[in-house]
């Protein structure tokens, strides 16, 4: 790789490990809080991939990792990391997601561990975050992470309750939602009904929406948690991705009581083609595509 050194990454990793878990929930800003063991977690995947791209074993540094962790149990003070050493380390994971970037294969865990971890530090009190340059590395991060999953061939649905005057919210779905049952359990429905009791129904804007440019259903996958992590993280930039376009929008009416219609769906005036055959009373589902 040549733009950073394993080992001494991996001590400064590992100083970092110990420093937070001896002060446990201590010097952290807000809510920006995790388990140790889940610190841990992303560091050993850090360290693990990091071994990989340089074309090293990553046992030696997995082990001492551990031992420092178990020897830190005992001790009565905590090496301090210097500002040059926490720079350090946040160029060595920022150099280290460029690299996932440029590699073939799904690297969407590991940028996500990577970003969960530079947020962990950007919440870090006693860490000058500004001088180390955590911020602007998170967001190219996440940059790259949000990228590699608009680039998927993924199906995923965006459901916008509640009408141009009403209240009411964005949810993303994993697939292709078109039916009210399944809008009638998401979380930003159940708030709806919470918070507006009177209300009898709601309507939604069901839009099925595909990555990796893709405008037709063939060799597409449904989102998996991974993808809708980020979709749901990142929201309406998401759908402002180039590669992100939407397929099919569906227009439902949910009764928060009682049995479930569907008011209409719309086609494309470009939609050079339509179902010929079925009930006709049944609703039409049209198709459009955004160029």
């Amino acid at each position: 790789m040549g733009k950073f050194n394993t080992a001494r990454v991996a001590n400064v990793l590992a100083t970092y490990a110990v420093r937070r878990l001896m002060g446990h929930g201590q010097g952290r800003l807000g809510d920006g809080f995790c388990q140790p063991e889940t610190r841990h977690e992303w560091i050993r995947d850090i360290l693990q991939g990091m071994a990989e791209v340089c074309g090293q074993n990553p046992a030696p540094f997995l082990q001492s990792f551990d031992q420092r962790l178990e020897t830190a149990c005992g001790a009565s003070a905590v090496e301090v990391l210097t500002p040059d050493s926490q720079r350090h380390m946040i160029q060595s994971l920022g150099w280290y997601a460029s690299a996932l970037g440029r590699m073939e294969g799904d690297q969407r865990a590991r940028l996500s561990a990577v970003k969960k971890l530079l947020e962990d530090v950007s919440a870090y009190l006693p860490w000058d975050v500004g001088a180390t340059g955590v911020y602007p590395a998170r967001d190219e991060v996440e940059q790259a992470l949000l990228c590699a999953v608009a680039q998927r061939p993924i199906r995923f649905t965006r459901v916008l309750l509640g009408g141009e005057r009403d209240p009411g919210g964005v949810e993303f779905l994993p697939g292709m939602v078109n039916d009210v049952e399944t809008v009638r359990r998401t979380q930003e429905f159940q708030r709806l009904t919470l918070e507006y009791p009177k209300r009898e129904e709601w309507p939604a804007l069901c839009m099925v929406c595909m990555g990796g440019g893709r405008q037709s259903d063939a060799h597409t996958i449904d989102a998996d948690g991974l993808d809708m992590a980020v979709i749901r993280e990142c929201g309406e930039r998401f759908m402002e991705r180039p590669e992100v376009r939407p397929v099919w929008m569906h227009e439902l009416t949910i009764p928060v009581q009682g049995q479930n219609r569907v008011v209409k769906t719309a086609p494309e005036e470009a939609a050079e083609s339509s179902p010929s055959c079925g009930d006709p009373d049944e609703p039409t589902q049209w198709e459009f595509h955004v160029l």
